[in-house]
């Protein structure tokens, strides 16, 4: 797919796993951006395959663009791509700078039965970063994160060769994601019985639900009234625990499964009470801002990107993994009326992140 758009600055974007937020991402800033762009794109699936083949898959078509004349002041991409084969196989692109956005990276994404960590991959990340002229994180949390692991991978090796991390580091910086300015519900928390809760995250396993099924048992059996809504991308397979609680909360679920509508999302953030996440794994939290932005107190862990991206909101932050502290902030949230989310999170919003991406796009 081939999308133009004219105007000032001149991008040629690649985007070499185009579905969930990466798609949602560039194509949302693509459409408010100042700057002319060019962006190719490949599925999103098969992301190993992505990170491994996507510079070779893409070089036919920037080739083509290329010789018919197209040129471009800077190269933005996703690090779903080896962008250091991509500058070896694209010599005629070389004087270009190019501007790697991580929205995750394999040196710190959590093992789980789906997902073992591979060498090849994560030297992918780390040679991408080194290639690029500057390296964007989604989060403060995730770019420490990776230049922490990166060096102390690198620092098990021949060599010990973790100056690199140094040379990627000087050209890191945070730019976060962005959500639609239309999440915003200017209203104060007004919580009555039953409680409107909403989990919404990939039923995978780095997401934890059974953490969150396992507080919701303990809510049922102190009688504290609630209602839920358990949204979220369901994959082929997904852990059993969910197909356990939909029986055993049938009587206290709202919704469950994939909304049916971007409209019917963002519909039951907004007429939600309190926002839990129990991941295990988290480099930006766009769901949780999403569901500030509509007005929800959040439930969180204290730790991965949330003491970052949800600043301000430490008092409703639990211990991660432990059922008696999630447990006992969803009943602290119960009582905390008055107050006002979604201003807090106008940060995020597109109209205001596209000016701040343009001008950084420029800085490069």
């Amino acid at each position: 797919m081939i999308i133009i758009k004219k105007k000032e600055f001149q991008v040629l974007a690649l985007n070499p796993f185009h579905g969930g937020s990466h798609k949602s991402f560039v194509e949302s800033w693509i459409e408010k951006s100042q700057h002319s762009w060019t962006l190719l794109t490949l599925p999103g699936s098969q992301w190993k395959w992505r990170l491994q083949f996507a510079a070779v898959e893409f070089l036919a078509e920037i080739r083509k663009l290329y010789e018919d004349g197209q040129r471009w002041d800077l190269i933005f991409c996703s690090s779903m791509m080896n962008i250091a084969e991509f500058r070896g196989l694209a010599p005629f692109l070389s004087d270009i700078p190019l501007v790697a956005y991580f929205h995750e990276n394999q040196l710190t994404y959590p093992e789980s039965r789906h997902h073992k960590f591979d060498l090849n991959l994560c030297m992918i990340n780390i040679n991408s970063a080194l290639a690029a002229d500057a390296v964007w994180f989604n989060s403060d949390f995730h770019r420490k994160d990776f230049l922490k692991a990166a060096r102390h991978l690198l620092n098990q090796k021949p060599g010990k060769p973790v100056a690199v991390v140094d040379q990627i580091a000087s050209k890191s910086t945070v730019q976060h994601q962005a959500i639609a300015d239309d999440f915003f519900c200017a209203r104060e928390v007004a919580l009555q019985s039953p409680l409107k809760l909403v989990w919404a995250a990939r039923w995978e396993e780095d997401k934890n639900p059974s953490l969150l099924f396992a507080a919701l048992r303990e809510l049922k059996e102190k009688n504290f009234l609630f209602k839920i809504s358990i949204l979220g991308e369901q994959l082929t397979r997904w852990p059993e625990c969910f197909q356990e609680a939909e029986d055993e909360f049938a009587s206290e679920i709202d919704h469950f499964g994939y909304a049916e509508s971007r409209e019917q999302y963002k519909a039951i953030l907004q007429e939600g009470d309190i926002f839990i996440s129990t991941a295990d794994h988290e480099f930006f939290g766009i769901a949780a801002v999403e569901a500030l932005a509509a007005g929800c107190l959040p439930i969180v862990p204290d730790s991965l990107a949330y003491p970052d991206v949800l600043a301000g909101f430490e008092d409703f932050f639990y211990k991660p993994g432990c059922v008696k502290s999630l447990v006992q902030q969803i009943e602290t949230a119960s009582r905390a009326n008055g107050l006002c989310c979604s201003e807090k999170m106008q940060k995020y919003f597109w109209s205001k992140r596209v000016l701040e991406l343009d001008d950084a796009l420029v800085l490069i």
